[in-house]
């Protein structure tokens, strides 16, 4: 699915805190959310290109 999305230099990544805390929020989730995407702006992106999945009802 993501083949086509271009690969990036390392100086060029966002900040691991805003997923590391992503993480713990779904670990202590009494019902965790199927996906989880950050920063906003992946989640923004993968939602355009993967629309038929992210509309499943899971």
């Amino acid at each position: 699915m993501v083949e086509h999305w271009p690969v990036r230099e390392l100086t060029h990544q966002h900040d691991p805190a805003e997923m590391i805390e992503a993480i713990i929020e779904v670990i202590e989730a009494e019902q965790p959310p199927y996906r989880t995407v950050r920063p906003a702006a992946a989640e923004e992106m993968a939602r355009r290109e993967q629309l038929a999945e992210w509309e499943l009802i899971v």
